[in-house]
């Protein structure tokens, strides 16, 4: 319910009543219809705090939500990358090998060009406020911070091993593999573009249908003020 709100000169209640905007000091100003004296709408401090409060939170967990789509967006799309390399290396050596060859897509490749295309449509929805060009070069930055992270850790295991078998007991990635993952990034990258296309036509549907939305509400409030006065 409205806050109660009434009239210094005839004690008239005036909260149901809509303050307009005055063009010169932009304060609300309310005619009281009993008395016609006009009185200036000032919101209370506490409400105003915690209007504050609750945008606050709500941008936090804006923020957080961001960055979490955003740490699954990058580990799915470095993951694909990863597990993909294999599976086309081992098919790619079928395919020179006539009597074994399989001519059909396995459904681990399907899904696996689903998920990236997946990451990409929620990147583009999480920051639907950004450009386009500035979301893929995020990611790209992204993907390329954790590829440089990977090395360096796999580069710090052998110099304090000073062990080339050890690495691949402990699951570190070799130089080999580095450089295999660094050719496999760019080929998952078109798949990860064409996930951020779909996600911007989503993203315009959302915003069309909350923009007609918003429209509705504020037909709905001119048609109650209309039927007050």
């Amino acid at each position: 319910m409205p806050i109660s709100h009434t009239c210094p000169s005839c004690c008239a209640e005036l909260g149901h009543l809509r303050a307009v905007p005055d063009p010169h000091y932009g304060l609300g100003v309310i005619v009281c219809p009993c008395c016609t004296h006009a009185v200036v709408r000032v919101r209370h401090p506490d409400r105003v705090f915690w209007q504050q409060m609750r945008r606050l939170r709500k941008g936090l967990f804006q923020l957080w939500l961001a960055n979490m789509f955003t740490a699954l967006a990058t580990g799915a799309t470095i993951g694909m990358a990863f597990w993909l390399l294999p599976q086309l290396t081992s098919r790619a050596g079928r395919y020179k090998q006539p009597d074994i060859a399989d001519p059909s897509v396995p459904a681990q490749i399907i899904v696996a060009v689903i998920m990236l295309l997946l990451c990409g449509i929620i990147a583009r929805v999480v920051y639907a406020h950004l450009r386009f060009r500035s979301v893929l070069v995020l990611f790209v930055v992204l993907i390329g911070v954790f590829c440089f992270i990977d090395a360096i850790i796999g580069r710090l295991v052998l110099f304090a091993l000073a062990l080339g078998n050890a690495v691949e007991d402990i699951g570190m990635p070799t130089a080999l593999e580095l450089k295999r993952r660094a050719m496999m990034l760019p080929l998952v990258m078109p798949v990860f573009v064409l996930g951020m296309i779909a996600g911007g036509q989503l993203n315009r549907l959302i915003e069309r249908g909350s923009g007609k939305r918003i429209v509705r509400i504020r037909r709905r409030l001119r048609n109650r003020q209309a039927r007050l006065d």
